[in-house]
């Protein structure tokens, strides 16, 4: 059976064109990365309504923790960080030097 070269042309443009809408989504995805964690009491009990900054040179951030005292920051540009922890009733807490790198969860845990 012979196949005909528009059906190839056409299936050649299909496959293309998917290609190129699912390309630039990969490399978007790869070049920022994402602050999460847990805040937690010295009992290891969740802390709700923290609030976290992440502070570079290249910008700022911010988040608040959930009532299970996790929280995520998303679209993080690649740096080294300070991240500040701060709620009424407790000290703040201050952890330099996080480093997100393009396409790195940074997981932390502040007690």
């Amino acid at each position: 059976m012979k196949t005909s070269n528009w059906k190839i042309c056409l299936l050649a443009a299909l496959v293309a064109g998917a290609f190129a809408l699912v390309a630039p989504v990969r490399v978007c995805a790869a070049t920022v990365g994402t602050i999460s964690g847990t805040v937690v009491d010295i009992d290891a009990r969740a802390i709700a309504g923290v609030s976290i900054a992440a502070t570079a040179p290249s910008g700022q951030y911010v988040a608040r923790t959930d009532a299970r005292g996790h929280f995520v920051i998303f679209g993080v540009v690649p740096d080294s960080y300070k991240v500040t922890f701060s709620v009424d009733g407790y000290e703040a807490l201050v952890q330099n030097g996080i480093t997100v790198l393009p396409g790195s969860r940074v997981m932390l845990e502040a007690v």
